[in-house]
């Protein structure tokens, strides 16, 4: 039996799923953060083990194990492939980075792409249409017949707008405008400090400036639980959040000539936030009246088969 494993190394996990030719799900692991261009040797650790993990977790599964040895004694199941979705993707370093280091490990091929662009793959196989995700970070991926386009995903200092990091980021700067004001601390901003474990202001913005982008990004569920609330300003940012997202993709329809284009969502901020998702909706029906937002739930890894595919010329 051939396999397929896709890997979605991302800036909080990442999370490896091994597949059967024909798409079926057969055995999954996830690690930490594994994002080479800002993780270092920890990141790549991640990157193996994630992927070390799900070939022991299919082993498992299997009365009779068929593979080869790696040279520390893990089977590498025969005939597969890899296929990375990686944030933070550098495409003049990255994907010799992470060849190098799979192929190395494990003796199979390997191909690695932006993380957007993986989850395009698992949206829309190689067809045209339009992935947006925001988690962590966000991007924005799209493609028209031959032509693929990339908005977004520069980062938290320059670019993963409507990402929970911005999420947080925001109310953080209104909690900031109201200590410098002389204004009594928010119930928005009270609820930051204890998703946080913190009890001063100062605090946060230690965390913000010290930590990884996860750190600050993981308060956007106290932003999110504000809202549900009804916080005006926790759902203001939040409608805010999706409305910039839907610019991404309309912008993208309209530099790909996509009149009705489909659009799928990933990451946290569209999956489990109905104010974004929502908002995400109503403004891009505004700004891309054709566009189709798709409801099923989008597994990036799934992009690997995609990859595998065009790697093969099928």
């Amino acid at each position: 039996m051939r396999y397929l494993i896709g890997v979605d190394a991302g800036g909080t996990k990442t999370i490896a799923v091994v597949y059967n030719m024909e798409g079926f799900r057969l055995a999954a692991f996830s690690t930490g953060p594994g994002n080479l261009t800002a993780g270092g040797d920890a990141a790549r650790a991640n990157l193996v083990g994630a992927v070390e993990g799900a070939m022991a977790a299919l082993e498992k599964g299997r009365p009779s194990p068929e593979g080869r040895e790696t040279p520390e004694g893990q089977k590498t199941p025969e005939g597969c492939f890899i296929g990375v979705g990686m944030a933070g993707f550098d495409p003049a370093v990255t994907p010799q980075a992470v060849k190098t280091l799979l192929e190395g490990r494990f003796g199979v091929p390997t191909v690695a792409v932006d993380d957007g662009q993986l989850a395009l793959c698992a949206a829309h196989g190689l067809g045209d249409g339009i992935v947006v995700i925001a988690g962590t970070g966000s991007i924005a991926y799209g493609r028209h017949g031959k032509t693929l386009v990339r908005r977004a995903g520069w980062g938290h200092m320059l670019g993963d707008r409507g990402s929970g990091w911005s999420v947080a980021a925001d109310a953080l700067r209104l909690a900031l405008d109201d200590e410098d004001e002389g204004r009594p601390m928010s119930e928005l901003t009270r609820a930051l400090l204890r998703e946080a474990g913190k009890t001063r202001l100062r605090e946060l913005v230690e965390l913000t400036y010290r930590e990884p982008k996860g750190a600050l990004a993981s308060l956007a569920s106290a932003v999110a639980q504000r809202a549900s609330a009804d916080d005006h300003a926790a759902g203001e940012i939040l409608v805010h959040a999706g409305a910039e997202l839907a610019e991404l993709a309309a912008g993208l329809a309209g530099r790909l000539g996509l009149v009705e284009p489909q659009v799928a969502c990933g990451g946290s901020m569209l999956t489990h936030n109905e104010i974004v998702r929502t908002a995400f909706a109503g403004e891009l029906k505004e700004l891309c009246p054709g566009a189709r937002v798709l409801t099923e739930t989008l597994e990036p890894t799934r992009g690997a088969l995609a990859l595998y595919k065009a790697q093969e010329g099928a």
